[in-house]
């Protein structure tokens, strides 16, 4: 199968043409303390209001562990409860 991406036919010019789209565009928010703090807050707040909540179980996580589960969501498929999907 002959694929063309962006003029490239070559699978290590294609690799590389995604290699550097994805390196302009990535973006490591837990680098970003005013996005950490974003996140944190509201989920300090929500367990500091649920601490004597039987069902509240919950480790520290950190803003990498959301970004990597972000990350392995599937494209073409429903969000869940949380309304989180891998399309943006």
């Amino acid at each position: 199968m002959h694929v063309t991406i962006n003029g490239y036919t070559d699978d290590a010019d294609i690799a590389n043409a995604f290699a550097s789209h994805f390196r302009k565009v990535h973006y490591q928010s837990g680098d970003d303390i005013d996005a950490v703090e974003a996140f944190r807050l509201p989920c300090d707040d929500y367990i500091e209001q649920n601490l004597y909540s039987s069902s509240l179980v919950l480790d520290e996580v950190t803003v990498e562990e959301i970004d990597k589960c972000v990350m392995q969501l599937k494209n073409s498929k429903a969000c869940g409860p949380d309304e989180l999907s891998a399309k943006t």
